[in-house]
């Protein structure tokens, strides 16, 4: 049985069709879609929020990334009191939201939260990050060490201001009890367009956080329409 030319056309042409659709439902499904303002990406999945952070080659000395949040060794010692919070602790965040750890050669430690609040909380939020409190001590233990209490200590740092509302601390943990190191390190807070970050450094100098946040604000910025950089 001969097939017309017009039927093989239109079967061609559905094929086609098929194969586009498909082509499309894939790429969506691989890559953040872009949003219909262009100002950004309209994030569906933890998984396309962490492509937006830099990996392994993209930062000179970055030797590794993972999944898991240094950030509860403020949770261990309930230090909310002392300090603010961007995460669920303190204000609603709706999904999806990252907690990454960025590993630099010479072993110093950034550890950064990224979601975005929900807009009932954005105003306590920012405002959170606008009455800080210049100094501020209080007793706990640090993850790790269950048990072995020490006096932390957070200092307000001058910095850069970073989107909407942004805060910056330095601080140290003396331990108690011999044998047991001290540690100092730097936190910073920032909230840009209903977007809040928490980036804490277990270095000192606050160099490695210096080297990977302009780079982490820069490409949110680009990808998700806040302007953390302004």
């Amino acid at each position: 049985m001969k097939v017309s030319t017009g039927l093989r056309v239109a079967v061609l042409a559905l094929s086609g069709l098929i194969s586009f659709a498909l082509s499309q439902y894939v790429l969506r499904e691989a890559t953040p879609e872009i949003s219909e303002s262009g100002a950004g990406v309209n994030i569906h999945s933890k998984s396309e929020l962490l492509q937006l952070l830099p990996g392994l080659g993209d930062v000179a000395g970055l030797a590794g990334t993972s999944e898991t949040s240094w950030m509860d060794v403020f949770g261990d010692s309930s230090l909310y009191d002392c300090i603010p919070s961007l995460n669920e602790s303190a204000v609603d965040v709706a999904p999806p939201s990252i907690e990454t750890i960025f590993t630099m050669e010479q072993r110093s430690v950034v550890s950064v939260e990224f979601g975005r609040i929900a807009p009932s909380d954005v105003q306590k939020a920012q405002d959170s990050l606008r009455e800080p409190k210049e100094l501020c001590s209080e007793r706990g233990s640090r993850f790790g060490e269950y048990g072995t209490e020490g006096l932390w200590t957070f200092t307000r740092h001058s910095s850069p201001p970073l989107g909407n509302a942004s805060l910056a601390y330095e601080y140290s943990y003396r331990p108690d009890s011999e044998g047991v190191e001290s540690s100092a390190g730097r936190v910073v807070y920032a909230i840009s367009n209903g977007w809040g970050i928490t980036a804490v450094t277990d270095e000192a100098s606050g160099e490695a956080l210096n080297l990977l946040l302009p780079r982490i604000l820069a490409g949110l910025d680009r990808a998700v329409g806040t302007k953390f950089l302004r």
